[in-house]
């Protein structure tokens, strides 16, 4: 099963309340513009070179005519009958046209590969636009859901305080700080809240989608991450690099039909017609009998004097063939910088990961050994406090990370050409 028929039979089973992650892509595939437009443009280059293949074909067409004519003036004796009406069936093909024809074939084949490869960049493109907003989205529900899980941690410790306290156990300062961290951490889980539904409106923006449509959170497979790879990516093989060599071959092309056009012209055409005349009506015997006619025309064009328009016309070929071919060439170097930059950013992310991972370790064990030691009356609640805002901070920052990576891996997974097989394994 193709990822595409994958992904269409994902969004057939959707639920109005929530959609999963395959299913938004499903969803951002059948109904963005931007993806129908690439659509339609590719399938008029596949049509114009389609017919710039057939113009090479011979041709047929059918003509009847039909006409009326009046003779004024002195009569000749004749009988002559004004209505007049004729049928033909011609076949005409140009045998040579200096090789335009051929050249106009060559150029809209080349087209029709950078179009499928356009579209094929327009859909990664989309996929990766949307896949990284719900990484956004996940990252922000799973941050949220910390923050209340914090909450409520320290909504235990503050009614552990609070009935220390009212025994006289702790002291004013302890009840007083742990309440006071307690309504900052509701504050702060607002702030939460509004930078979820933030997350989740530029997703729906991606999906060009503005209803209430909501999502169901990414499950993070965190045992990918401890052995996630980051491959090298062959530049030459990435889209807009290959993209970039057929616009090359385009340009050489274009100019060579230009320098052409500054030649002595050669053309060769030829035609064989059967006509029928009078094909309704009375016939004249020898002068309506049906015919054939066999034509061949062989010419020969050169502008001796033009003011140098064609020479002009060679120069601003070339300058446009210059210009295009520098534009290309910065969009590779562009492309070169991109791959290098977003595989060094994947893998300090890695190692940050790594070393979060040991972070986070070291600060539950010592969260878990103050926790003890406070309840036995040996820690003071700011060591406790302190000790469990870097516990949560830690956890924060390592799911922060596992999101980046994920968007990390989609970015090079676009340039190395693999992004459905990675998105169809989230």
């Amino acid at each position: 099963m193709t990822y595409f028929l994958w992904l269409t039979l994902a969004w057939a089973n959707a639920t109005p309340e929530k959609i999963t992650f395959h299913q938004a892509l499903a969803l951002a595939l059948k109904q963005s513009p931007t993806y129908d437009q690439a659509v339609a443009a590719e399938n008029t280059l596949r049509l114009q070179s389609k017919t710039a293949a057939y113009k090479l074909l011979p041709q047929a067409d059918v003509e009847a005519t039909h006409s009326y004519t009046t003779h004024g003036g002195v009569s000749t004796g004749a009988s002559h009958e004004p209505w007049s009406n004729s049928l033909g069936l011609a076949i005409s093909e140009n045998l040579y046209d200096n090789g335009e024809s051929w050249r106009a074939i060559q150029i809209s084949g080349v087209n029709e590969r950078i179009g499928a490869l356009v579209l094929q960049r327009a859909r990664d493109e989309l996929f990766l636009r949307v896949a990284k907003a719900y990484y956004e989205f996940s990252s922000a529900a799973a941050t949220t859901e910390l923050e209340r899980q914090r909450i409520d941690l320290l909504k235990v410790q503050y009614r552990a305080i609070e009935g220390r306290y009212r025994q006289g156990i702790s002291s004013p300062r302890d009840y007083l700080r742990i309440k006071a961290q307690v309504q900052r951490a509701e504050v702060g889980f607002s702030g939460k809240n509004v930078e979820l539904e933030q997350a989740r409106q530029n997703l729906r923006s991606a999906l060009g989608e503005p209803g209430p449509l909501d999502f169901e959170p990414l499950a993070v497979k965190t045992e990918k991450f401890a052995s996630m790879t980051f491959p090298n990516i062959r530049v030459e093989d990435t889209v807009d690099y290959r993209i970039t060599g057929m616009q090359d071959e385009v340009s050489d092309l274009k100019y060579k039909s230009a320098a052409r056009n500054d030649w002595p012209r050669l053309s060769l055409k030829g035609s064989y017609a059967y006509t029928q005349p009078e094909y309704i009506g009375r016939r004249n015997p020898g002068l309506d009998d049906p015919y054939w006619n066999l034509q061949a025309s062989l010419i020969l064009d050169y502008a001796l004097w033009d003011w140098g328009t064609r020479s002009r016309d060679v120069q601003i070929a070339a300058n446009l063939r210059r210009s295009e071919k520098d534009g290309t060439a910065q969009t590779r170097i562009q492309v070169t910088q991109d791959v290098w930059r977003i595989k060094a950013q994947a893998e300090l992310l890695h190692q940050s990961y790594k070393q979060t991972q040991q972070i986070l370790k070291d600060d539950q064990t010592v969260f878990d050994t103050l926790n003890e030691g406070y309840r036995a009356g040996k820690v003071g609640y700011l060591e406790l406090i302190t000790a469990l805002g870097d516990l949560f901070s830690s956890r924060a920052q390592l799911f922060g990370l596992q999101f980046n990576l994920l968007k990390a891996e989609a970015d090079l997974a676009f340039y190395r050409g693999d992004l459905d097989a990675v998105l169809h394994n989230q």
